[in-house]
């Protein structure tokens, strides 16, 4: 019923909203030009402010916190990190089959590919993919991450991975930047907007060059250090002050149309 009825606010409610408001913003120029093709908005109706990244995720931390948070999920630094659910677009199948190659190219296990997010009714199936690629031993799914913990976790990792087909934005890829972690994300919609050549893109159907993508990584401390590098002064422009200051201008702008 819950789903039903989030469909229809969704079909229903969101669309006249979006067409009797003075002003709509969108997380990237990717949804910006899905408005406009699905809604039939005016492109000066749309302005393309950007998600801000939480103060939170970045590459200053205390070390002790950090490995507090590895022992309390019983983890060792150095591994695979994808973070959110397991719905189809996500393309949790893409990322167990590249996964699976890396596996197979390395010809070693020493590389975990962990998991955060709550459960969802897609998981079993995700399951089955990994049971059926002989990784589920490799896999473990994290379900209660608190959000404190998150920056630990990034920060810890080897690389987190995000092979969504659709992406409005992808805000985990873009927190991961900020903590100085590489990013293997797909090419798809709003993705290679937001990351720019910060991460190592991949086709989000190609399974194979997701797992080249997770060798060069592994195997390449040298362009882990580059993305690092790189991943932090993307994030810059995603900082609070610089999208603070984008909304108050588009408010200011409104304010100003309205008045008689």
């Amino acid at each position: 019923v819950g789903q039903v009825l989030a469909a229809l606010f969704h079909r229903l409610y969101v669309p006249s909203s979006i067409h009797r408001a003075d002003a709509v913003v969108a997380v990237s120029d990717f949804t910006r030009q899905q408005l406009r093709e699905h809604l039939k908005l005016a492109a000066e109706k749309i302005s393309v402010i950007y998600n801000m990244v939480d103060p939170r995720f970045t590459t200053e931390h205390d070390p002790a916190v950090d490995a507090a948070v590895l022992e309390k999920f019983a983890l060792a630094p150095g591994y695979l990190l994808y973070v959110g659910n397991t719905k189809p677009y996500k393309n949790i199948g893409g990322l167990f089959r590249g996964y699976a190659r890396y596996q197979i190219k390395e010809g070693k296990c020493d590389l975990p590919l962990i998991l955060v997010g709550k459960r969802d009714r897609y998981r079993n199936q995700a399951v089955r993919v990994a049971q059926e690629l002989k990784i589920a031993d490799r896999i473990r799914f994290l379900e209660e991450v608190p959000d404190e913990d998150l920056p630990s976790l990034m920060r810890q990792a080897l690389a987190l991975v995000q092979p969504s087909h659709m992406e409005g934005f992808g805000l985990p890829a873009l927190e991961a930047l900020a903590c100085g972690t590489p990013v293997i994300a797909s090419q798809a919609s709003a993705l290679s907007e937001v990351l720019g050549h910060a991460a190592l893109l991949f086709p989000a159907d190609d399974s194979s060059k997701l797992g080249e993508c997770i060798c060069r990584l592994a195997q390449d401390a040298e362009l882990r250090g580059r993305l690092s590098l790189e991943g932090a002064e993307r994030t810059a422009n995603f900082r609070k002050e610089a999208i603070a200051l984008e909304m108050l201008q588009l408010y200011r702008k409104v304010a100003k149309a309205k008045r008689p």
